[in-house]
Protein backbone atom coordinates (compact mmCIF):
# COMPACT_ATOMS: atom_id res chain seq x y z
CA UNK A 1 0.00 0.00 0.00
CA UNK A 2 1.10 3.69 -1.03
CA UNK A 3 2.52 5.37 2.15
CA UNK A 4 0.48 8.03 2.20
CA UNK A 5 -2.63 5.70 1.93
CA UNK A 6 -1.37 3.48 4.42
CA UNK A 7 -1.03 6.65 6.94
CA UNK A 8 -4.66 7.82 6.17
CA UNK A 9 -6.15 4.81 6.26
CA UNK A 10 -4.77 4.16 9.94
CA UNK A 11 -5.78 7.42 10.57
CA UNK A 12 -9.26 6.64 10.15
CA UNK A 13 -9.45 3.80 11.11
CA UNK A 14 -8.00 4.32 14.85
CA UNK A 15 -10.43 7.82 14.50
CA UNK A 16 -13.43 5.50 13.91
CA UNK A 17 -12.21 2.60 16.52
CA UNK A 18 -12.45 5.75 19.10
CA UNK A 19 -15.53 6.69 18.43
CA UNK A 20 -17.42 3.46 18.00
CA UNK A 21 -15.49 0.70 20.10
CA UNK A 22 -14.14 3.50 22.88
CA UNK A 23 -13.40 0.10 25.18
CA UNK A 24 -10.85 -0.55 22.38
CA UNK A 25 -7.67 0.95 22.86
CA UNK A 26 -4.78 0.98 20.57
CA UNK A 27 -1.50 -0.81 21.98
CA UNK A 28 2.03 -1.18 20.84
CA UNK A 29 2.76 -4.77 20.44
CA UNK A 30 6.22 -5.96 19.95
CA UNK A 31 5.97 -9.74 18.27
CA UNK A 32 7.44 -10.98 15.57
CA UNK A 33 4.17 -11.39 14.12
CA UNK A 34 3.82 -7.34 13.57
CA UNK A 35 4.90 -5.41 11.10
CA UNK A 36 5.03 -1.84 10.57
CA UNK A 37 2.05 -0.35 9.72
CA UNK A 38 -0.16 -3.19 11.98
CA UNK A 39 -2.24 -1.63 14.63
CA UNK A 40 -3.32 -3.23 17.49
CA UNK A 41 -6.32 -2.90 19.44
CA UNK A 42 -7.30 -4.26 23.14
CA UNK A 43 -9.94 -4.40 25.52
CA UNK A 44 -9.71 -5.91 28.78
CA UNK A 45 -12.90 -7.24 29.08
CA UNK A 46 -11.29 -9.43 32.78
CA UNK A 47 -8.07 -10.40 33.95
CA UNK A 48 -7.80 -13.82 32.28
CA UNK A 49 -9.70 -12.53 29.18
CA UNK A 50 -8.57 -10.24 26.28
CA UNK A 51 -9.98 -9.32 23.01
CA UNK A 52 -8.37 -7.73 20.05
CA UNK A 53 -8.39 -6.05 16.31
CA UNK A 54 -5.69 -5.75 14.70
CA UNK A 55 -5.28 -3.64 11.41
CA UNK A 56 -3.28 -5.31 8.87
CA UNK A 57 -3.23 -3.65 5.63
CA UNK A 58 -2.03 -5.32 2.61
CA UNK A 59 1.21 -4.42 1.38
CA UNK A 60 0.63 -4.23 -2.01
CA UNK A 61 -0.54 -1.19 -4.01
CA UNK A 62 -4.51 -1.38 -4.66
CA UNK A 63 -4.66 0.95 -7.99
CA UNK A 64 -7.69 -0.03 -9.24
CA UNK A 65 -9.86 0.49 -6.19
Amino acid sequence: MRKEYGKALRSLFTARMKAELPRFEETRVSSMYFWPGHRAFRWKASEQIHCWIVLSPSPKDLGNL
